[in-house]
């Protein structure tokens, strides 16, 4: 009979308000991981937060902003001796 393998499941949340930067960061994850055997999800991309705010210009003229916040989590899959490193 085989002893029983602990599997841990590592969740990373990564949030930018610029796509190619959160981008990269999952493909350099991605490498990483791959380099040292894990399995690991990419990006599941979630809705974009808008956040937007109305600026009065002037008397009677308004200026709108907005940023958008772009979110997803990276799902790893890992034994737990492998946890501790």
């Amino acid at each position: 009979m085989e002893p029983a393998v602990a599997i841990c499941r590592i969740r990373i949340t990564v949030a930018s308000h610029n796509v190619k930067s959160l981008e990269k960061i999952c493909a350099d994850l991605l490498r990483g991981t791959k380099e040292k055997n894990l399995i690991m999800k990419g990006l599941v991309k979630r809705p974009t937060k808008t956040l937007r705010v109305t600026a009065r210009k002037g008397s009677q003229t308004w200026d709108p902003f907005q940023m958008r916040f772009y979110k997803g989590p990276l799902i790893c899959t890992v034994l737990m001796r492998l946890v501790s490193r």
